[in-house]
């Protein structure tokens, strides 16, 4: 799947939401080499989906993969994850909250 092209990737997700679950279940062990989860077919798609746009553009970056983990392993110790202190608003930025978007004038 490297070097694939936007197109090509489209036509595999394409290919991907008109299998059914059994394909689904195969196509998994092709991409992850893994027996597949116990989910839906909707949560098979989107998790195969990502598996080929990850394969084709690179994973999460480390910082990123890192916060994950720390959020986990936060979960996993106290049942609750606490808001992530070290975000910073940058001015030009656009911001997300509670269905609202705000653009970042200054610091």
């Amino acid at each position: 799947m490297a070097g694939a092209d936007t197109r090509a990737i489209e036509r595999e997700l394409d290919r991907i939401r008109s299998l059914d679950l059994k394909e689904l279940r195969r196509e998994w062990w092709r991409l992850y080499q893994s027996d597949p989860p116990k989910i839906s077919r909707d949560l098979l798609v989107l998790a195969l989906g990502y598996r080929l746009q990850e394969i084709e553009h690179g994973g999460l970056g480390k910082s990123t993969r890192r916060k994950l983990q720390t959020i986990a392993k936060a979960l996993r110790t106290t049942g609750r994850v606490a808001p992530m202190p070290s975000l910073s608003l940058k001015p030009g930025r656009v911001s997300f909250a509670n269905g609202m978007a705000a653009l970042i004038t200054s610091q």
